[in-house]
């Protein structure tokens, strides 16, 4: 079962990866990056609605956080 699992992932990585070769002929990285965030975003949200709101992302440490996300984004 294990290996179906890794079969399905590694295909599916292969997708996105194709896909986002292909999505750069069309629009620039940024924009790619932002729709994938949005998305990203739109998905999450049921979620995070469910587990209470936007309440239980609080944390004491905002600052690592925005910092981290920052490189990332740079990166």
């Amino acid at each position: 079962m294990a290996a179906l699992w890794m079969a399905g992932w590694l295909s599916l990585m292969l997708v996105m990866a194709v896909a986002g070769r292909e999505t750069t002929r069309e629009l620039n990285v940024f924009q790619i990056m932002e729709v994938r965030s949005l998305v990203g975003f739109v998905l999450l949200s049921p979620i995070i609605y469910r587990a209470g709101g936007l309440k239980v992302l609080k944390t004491s440490r905002l600052t690592e956080h925005v910092g981290r996300n920052l490189v990332h984004y740079v990166a």
